[in-house]
Formats: structure tokens, sequence, C-alpha cells
């Protein structure tokens, strides 16, 4: 399923069914001001282009975004522990998709309220306004500085190699799955071992700011 809604005068939403052979790939990216993207359970969805980075809806709307339940491909690198040897480095997400989606989420943080002008997302009221948007928390007024608007975010693959594995190749497997178990242990680990500046929070697929950024672009 796909829903897709609008901000102001605008009002459209589109129903995609599962296993509908006719929609392999969807396209949004001359969708303006959306507000809400829900692609869901669509067993033969191979890509997804993310909406307009350059027309979006003002930071006084909350953006919601979750992808999971599809046929999307990529591949995940495992981020590398560190030891007294070697020096730690972040896990690395290859994905078109999560690309494309990469750049409207951070399109979509960085809004003016009323552009080209006015306060937006990257402006903090609060000095922890910034850590609870890495966190990607959903209480109300974390991710939206002034304006306490959030950006939330929760996306996931489905057909992922993992290219640290030795003895499995084009295994085809959830992102999440990875992310969260023996295989993203480091990431979730972190430099340095804490909360603060891991690369994998060990829940769902990309939720937070940090995962974010182990996307390729």
């Amino acid at each position: 399923m796909v829903i897709l809604t609008f901000k102001e005068t605008e009002n459209l939403r589109l129903l995609f069914h599962n296993d509908d052979a006719k929609f392999k790939t969807v396209d949004m990216s001359s969708l303006s001001k959306v507000g809400t993207v829900v692609v869901t359970e669509n067993d033969a969805i191979t890509s997804l282009v993310a909406p307009s980075t350059s027309v979006l809806a003002t930071s006084l709307a909350t953006i919601t975004l979750t992808i999971s339940g599809n046929k999307l491909p990529g591949t995940y690198t495992r981020a590398t522990a560190p030891t007294g040897t070697v020096t730690y480095s972040a896990p690395v997400i290859n994905s078109a998709t999560l690309s494309s989606f990469k750049a409207w989420i951070n399109a979509n943080v960085n809004v003016d309220i009323a552009a080209p002008t006015g306060a937006d997302r990257t402006i903090v009221s609060a000095s922890a306004d910034l850590v609870r948007f890495a966190q990607n928390t959903s209480t109300a007024g974390t991710h939206g500085g002034v304006t306490g608007n959030a950006v939330i975010f929760d996306m996931d693959l489905d057909e992922v190699d993992d290219l640290g594995s030795a003895t499995v190749t084009n295994e085809k497997v959830t992102l999440s799955s990875l992310m969260n178990a023996t295989e993203g242990a480091a990431a979730v680990a972190g430099a340095s071992g804490s909360a603060a500046d891991n690369d994998g929070d060990g829940a769902g697929g990309v939720t937070s700011h940090r995962e974010l950024a182990t996307i390729a672009d």
C-alpha cells in the first residue's frame, strides 16, 4: 500500500494494492508539499523515488515516512569495531531509494516556516533539541526547534546483500535484520561504545539522524 498526503489546499491519496505487477516503480519526484509517505507490503515495488525536494510543505507540517515490506534492493557494509590497532568506521547503506529519501528528509528538516525567510526546523529553542532530533524521537517538539514539528521516518529495505559476509552472497535479507543483529553490533556500539555516537539504535530500519547519515548519497 502506498499513501501520500499533501498540505495546504491539495489533498490526494493514492493506494497501490499488494502484489500488483503494474507498480514496480513509483516515482514521486513531481509531487510537491508532501506531508506523509507510507509505502508498505508491496511485493512488486523494486524502486521508489522521493517527492520533490524543492517544493516542500512548510515547517509547520509534521513529516512522516514509512517504508517496509516491499522488494527494494540494497547493500550493507558493516561498521568496523575499534581496537588498539583498528580505527572505527561507520556502516554504509547503498540504495538508490534510500538515497532519494535521505535528500527529501534533509530538505524537510531545513525548510523554512515561510520560505524564503522565517524560522526553520534547524533553529533550536533549547540546547537539548538537536540531541533529540539526532535520536529521532517522536515526542512533540523535539525535531522542530522553534516550530515544534517533527520529521519522523522508519525506512527498511527488503533484498539486501551483506557485503561483510564471507560465506553468503546475494542473501537478500531485510536491512533491519542486519542493522539490529550481529552484523550491526559495531554500529550500535559506535566509536566509543556509548549511545552518544552510535550509528545504529538497534530497532527498526533507518530511524535516526545518525543512521540516515550512513546512507550513501
